[in-house]
């Protein structure tokens, strides 16, 4: 994903990044192409699928199945400038319960929206925000935390997909 600055977030399955071994799979890549040292997020497995850079440096992050050291499952989180834990965010707990997939398939973020100064629009697939009942559809404070302004519900149900129904909402 490209950054201000002309720099880049990355993630996936990679351990090593050009002869660097790496303690997570989220790692941020200098306008050379350089692996960027001073970047350390946090340890484990992070599957980035959505990024929203702020003004400040800070990064609030999304996807699916981030499995951090600390044994946390955080699909939504945000970023300190230099990739550690903003411990100022709220990371909630995002949950799939649809039927058709088995219920928490992947509980997905797949994209973070500005809406405004102070609010942003959440989608994926995913049935509770923070025990609450979302379809795939959510609206956060800058802090993190679920607002009841738009979306409270069953939101979204989802679309066909090659005689499937794919419980998700996914923008761009």
């Amino acid at each position: 994903f490209p950054l201000p600055e002309d720099k880049f977030i990355c993630s996936g399955y990679a351990w090593n990044f050009d002869g660097h071994n790496l303690t997570s799979t989220a790692f941020r890549v200098l306008p050379d192409g350089a692996l960027d040292t001073t970047f350390h997020a946090p340890p484990g497995y992070v599957n980035i699928k959505a990024v929203h850079a702020l003004p400040n440096g800070k990064l609030i992050i999304g996807g699916d199945e981030s499995w951090l050291d600390n044994g946390d499952t955080g699909n939504l989180m945000r970023l300190m400038p230099d990739g550690s834990l903003d411990p100022t965010f709220h990371r909630p707990v995002i949950q799939d319960h649809n039927p058709i997939l088995g219920g928490n398939y992947s509980n997905i973020i797949s994209s973070i929206t500005p809406l405004g100064p102070d609010k942003y629009v959440i989608t994926g697939r995913f049935t509770e925000f923070d025990g609450q009942p979302r379809g795939n559809i959510a609206l956060i404070d800058t802090a993190g935390n679920l607002l009841d302004d738009l979306f409270a519900g069953e939101g979204c149900s989802g679309f066909q997909y090659v005689n499937f129904n794919d419980p998700s909402a996914w923008t761009n």
